[in-house]
């Protein structure tokens, strides 16, 4: 759960998962801000999946091996 609270729109949580809609429409309004006001076609996503444990890859499953 290190990345819920990385997360800009609190789209993260442990009951219900990710809120794909609340993630989208932040990269959309990103898009926009960046086209207005940078000149520049991109979006800014994932501040959530960096610096975090699942970062390089999907973690193995608590209580599992890891080799």
């Amino acid at each position: 759960m290190k990345c819920a609270g990385r997360c800009p729109v609190g789209a993260i949580s442990d009951g219900n998962g990710r809120d794909k809609e609340a993630c989208c429409r932040k990269a959309a309004d990103s898009l926009k801000y960046c086209k207005r006001h940078e000149h520049i076609f991109i979006h800014g996503r994932g501040l959530c999946a960096a610096g975090v444990p699942s970062e390089a890859g999907v973690p193995a499953p608590l209580g599992r091996d890891r080799d």
